[in-house]
């Protein structure tokens, strides 16, 4: 993390400032977190900039640590009035004090993509993770698109760096890759800037316990927790169009298996965790396709996914 300090150590005494920018995207976070919080819940923030998310939310649960690797981002935060369950300290996040199973939720907000090596925070995070535990992830989805290309090159100008840039559908598989059960994903903000409220709970099996150092292959094999998803497309003409809808499909969400028919007007999609129809709708529309209704139902084997 080391790499970008110098930037955040510069930028932390207008941060707060700047942030005023996304006060309507921070409010919509809150308000998609508030639900989840708990009087009783220990939470531990990574990341947390001068309090953005951790002075509104800190009253809801019992004790809050909001962490920066950044000093002067904490100096900058402890000014702010806040609640005295809220702790303001310096930490490396991926390498953090605490023990293991010491907090209910751990929030990284807007961070992931600025880290250079994200699966080290989140291993620390699953780590100090209760079983059970939320992590809560609300990250930036610019995509790959020219326009986000550009966005990207003009905040690089400033010496913010970005070190990763994921779809919505590639930050859910990231964070599934690594043991997280993924349970919301809305997406917030505004079309030039994306925001994936990403929900995700430590859920510690055999299989999630392996993958957290092999990075896990094949989650939930038990037909009970997958979804089959069934959505009207109407205008496919060819294979083409079919292996269009589906490129599009994997590109935006976190699917096991798709397959599409042009005879059908359908989509089927296998899916291991909850997909937000409205994510999967606008992709489908990208690629110039009408959409219908859509169908969820429990999957169950058979002759189409084998």
């Amino acid at each position: 993390m080391d790499d970008n300090k110098q930037f955040w150590e510069r930028f932390s005494r207008h941060y707060a400032g700047f942030m005023r920018r996304s006060q309507a995207t921070y409010q919509q976070i809150c308000k998609a977190m508030r639900p989840f919080l708990k009087r009783d819940m220990d939470v531990l923030e990574l990341a947390c900039g001068t309090g953005q998310l951790s002075v509104p939310l800190s009253p809801c649960v019992r004790s809050w640590e909001a962490t920066d690797f950044s000093a002067e981002m904490i100096h900058q935060a402890k000014k702010q009035v806040h609640s005295s369950r809220l702790h303001f300290s310096v930490q490396d996040a991926t390498k953090l004090p605490y023990g293991p199973e010491s907090f209910d939720a751990v929030v990284i907000s807007n961070a992931l993509h600025v880290m250079p090596h994200p699966e080290k925070a989140l291993a620390e995070a699953w780590r100090v993770l209760k079983p059970g535990g939320w992590l809560f992830a609300p990250t930036f989805v610019w995509g790959k698109s020219r326009s986000a290309r550009l966005r990207l090159w003009f905040m690089g100008l400033s010496g913010f760096r970005v070190y990763h840039v994921w779809t919505a559908g590639e930050l859910m598989a990231y964070l599934s890759e690594r043991g997280y059960s993924i349970v919301r994903h809305p997406l917030l903000g505004s079309s030039l800037a994306p925001l994936c409220c990403l929900m995700a709970r430590k859920i510690p099996d055999e299989r999630s316990a392996a993958r957290q150092t092999t990075f896990r292959s094949a989650q939930l094999d038990d037909p009970k927790v997958k979804k089959e998803y069934t959505v009207e497309v109407n205008g496919m003409m060819c294979g083409m169009c079919e292996a269009h809808v589906n490129d599009a499909v994997r590109k935006a969400c976190p699917v096991k298996k798709v397959s599409s028919s042009r005879s059908k007007n359908q989509t089927v999609i296998l899916s291991e965790t909850e997909l937000d129809t409205e994510v999967l709708m606008n992709a489908i529309r990208g690629t110039g396709y009408e959409v219908g209704a859509i169908q969820k139902e429990p999957y169950k084997k058979r002759g189409l996914f084998g």
